[in-house]
């Protein structure tokens, strides 16, 4: 009901872009029906449309955000040539192209590529906006975590604790991008496996996004799963179970394969509270989502899980 409001609204509206509504339906983390939205525009729009940068951009993050990084890939490198050949230039936009891809490489543990790009946006964004501005925090904010993965952890710590003052000086207290910042800190203490503090710091994120985004967002389900493997790691089963559960039922919502993780987690819980039926039963779902998504190498684990609980029934 209040989806379809929305809708209604952003499609009569005559102020908005052609990507408006598409870049609602990603925010909501329906993202096959963002896909087919922006692929329509692409085949309505002619080759010459100002718009179309913008259109290949969220059509790669709608990509991207729903795991198919190539078809993601494919359609950044479409929008960065494009934005590249415009006479005058938009360097903010491109500078937001370069962020996205960036992010992309990232989680495709392409780190160098994903710094350069990252630098390139930091330094467009520091010259046109400033240091004190939302835009610039995400590019500190990601600079951070690639050296997290990279490692350089000092360097790290610099950029996420200024991406966090910088947030925390120009956003609302309960904004979604104060708890990204709360969450790639967890990250960062998680590396150092300093687990108490980066529970805390997850914590704080699961607090802020339940009370910012859609309860069937996808980023909600990555941070109840990131406290609940925290607790899974320090043996609190029960707390593990409850969090990762509630990951899996958006996960599941939102078709997301990573939701076998997210079970195998489940199963392991389980197994630890003796609890063997429950476990089995993780498992086996798990199972079936691993091998419908063809990732070999988790069925192979779960199945080992699954013959070991077995022998225990």
């Amino acid at each position: 009901m209040i989806f379809d409001h929305a809708k209604a609204e952003i499609c009569s509206s005559k102020m908005l872009t052609f990507s408006t509504y598409g870049k609602f339906l990603a925010f909501m983390s329906h993202f096959d029906s963002s896909i087919a939205y922006h692929r329509q525009l692409l085949t309505q729009l002619p080759a010459d449309h100002p718009d179309l940068p913008t259109i290949h951009n969220d059509l790669a993050y709608a990509y991207r955000e729903s795991s198919q990084y190539s078809k993601a890939l494919e359609h950044y490198n479409i929008a960065l040539k494009l934005k590249e050949m415009r006479i005058p230039r938009n360097e903010l936009d491109l500078a937001t192209t370069y962020s996205d891809l960036g992010w992309l490489l990232m989680n495709k543990n392409e780190l160098t590529k994903s710094l350069d790009l990252h630098e390139k946006a930091l330094t467009i964004r520091e010259k046109y906006l400033g240091h004190d501005r939302s835009d610039t925090a995400m590019s500190y904010n990601c600079l951070g975590l690639c050296y997290v993965y990279v490692p350089d952890l000092d360097l790290a710590l610099y950029y996420l604790q200024e991406a966090l003052a910088i947030r925390q000086n120009c956003l609302p207290h309960h904004h979604p991008y104060i708890a990204m910042s709360y969450s790639s800190l967890g990250s960062y203490f998680t590396v150092r496996k300093d687990h108490s503090e980066a529970l805390k710091m997850h914590q704080e994120a699961l607090l802020i996004y339940k009370s910012s985004v859609p309860p069937s967002h996808n980023i909600l389900a990555s941070s109840y799963s990131s406290v609940g493997t925290l607790y899974l790691d320090d043996g609190q089963w029960q707390k593990a179970i409850e969090h990762l559960t509630a990951a899996s039922t958006i996960l599941c919502k939102n078709g997301n394969d990573s939701q076998a993780y997210t079970l195998n987690y489940i199963g392991r819980a389980y197994f630890e509270l003796g609890d063997y039926g429950r476990a089995l039963s993780s498992y086996q779902e798990a199972l079936q989502i691993s091998q419908k998504a063809k990732n070999n190498e988790l069925a192979v684990k779960i199945e080992k899980s699954i013959d070991n609980v077995k022998k225990r029934i």
